[in-house]
């Protein structure tokens, strides 16, 4: 069986060494407050429970940037299969910028197509961990930004700071069981070969890391942008439906984000606002039946029963999702 590798990348400060430190229930890797550089140096690794935990130093490093590149190929050319987790942080209430660039620049080395990854959100605060779990405004805004790069993922999971490890160096805690089960369980996995992992180019970061700054604040300030953003997510099959699925998120919460915030913004001549042709995904106007790009019935202005694409059972045309296997209505969750 090949070696499960679970490889963890993030920036000083995102908390990278003292979750694997929790992960295996003891002191591995050295963790705590460093200032001015990050504590790890190199890629270190630790075997425990038929698992190899991989620790790597952060790209944001200046001081030892071009050894954290080297560390980080070294650590995507090992044998076996991996599980991919880049830390990411809030800084009130905003998704730090260079820990995206972080993953724009790993995955961006790696010559393959769709290689699946996940992030954790580390030491979110506990107001704001408590608005994030509401799945309401705030929640998805985040969620938005955090996928505002070329590389998109819906497995997230949000880590409250956690009083035991506050200002402890080498400490470790026992993890909520939802962040236990996420790292084990939901995480994808993947195979890498080690000849499809190209040098990582770190050269660039400082201004990736400007660019990007300028487009979250965009984002931030911009409802428009915003919301063409989650339009273009949406577009990805299932997107918010696996991102409920990660983090225990009721898919309705962000039906109700987008008729709320964009209520004002609806159509007023039907019963139903536009949605998208479940065949081709084209945009549909509310008043047709039928799409005029590939010329399908729309299940959204048609009375009664229908069949669930992805399971074939019986639906209504007003429900959001799917009773049987919660397949995600797409069609009565889009933006007009």
């Amino acid at each position: 069986m090949p070696q499960e590798n679970y490889l963890f990348l993030g920036n000083p400060g995102t908390g990278k060494s003292t979750l694997i430190n929790c992960l295996v229930s003891e002191q591995v890797f050295d963790s705590g407050v460093s200032y001015g550089s990050g504590l790890t140096q190199f890629f270190q690794k630790h075997y425990y429970n038929g698992i190899v935990y991989m620790d790597t130093p952060g790209l944001a490093d200046r001081k030892i940037q071009e050894r954290a590149a080297a560390a980080i190929t070294q650590a995507l050319k090992e044998t076996g299969r991996y599980k991919l987790f880049f830390m990411v942080r809030l800084e009130n209430g905003r998704v730090v910028s260079d820990d995206l660039v972080t993953i724009e620049t790993v995955m961006a080395s790696i010559d393959m197509k769709d290689v699946p990854f996940s992030i954790i959100v580390n030491n979110v605060k506990k107001r704001q961990y408590a608005k994030m779990m509401e799945k309401g405004e705030e929640f998805w805004k985040v969620v938005t930004m955090i996928n505002s790069i070329k590389y998109t993922t819906p497995h997230i999971v949000f880590i409250p700071v956690l009083a035991s490890l506050e200002e402890e160096d080498n400490a470790y805690t026992d993890l909520p069981g939802n962040v236990k089960s996420f790292i084990r369980n939901d995480a994808l996995t993947v195979v890498i070969a080690p000849e499809a992992v190209n040098t990582i180019k770190a050269a660039d970061f400082k201004r990736l890391v400007d660019e990007l700054r300028e487009e979250l604040e965009r984002l931030r300030t911009d409802n428009a942008a915003l919301r063409q953003r989650m339009d273009e997510l949406m577009e990805q099959p299932g997107f918010f439906r696996n991102v409920g699925k990660s983090i225990d998120s009721p898919v309705g919460s962000v039906v109700g984000f987008f008729c709320n915030e964009h209520e004002a913004d609806a159509p007023q001549t039907g019963s139903q606002t536009c949605g998208r042709c479940r065949t081709c995904q084209s945009k549909l106007r509310d008043d047709s039946d039928l799409c005029e790009n590939c010329r399908s019935v729309s299940e959204t202005h048609v009375g009664g029963n229908t069949l669930c694409p992805e399971c074939d059972r019986n639906i209504f045309s007003n429900e959001e999702f799917c009773r049987t296997c919660g397949y995600f209505l797409v069609t009565n969750a889009i933006f007009a």
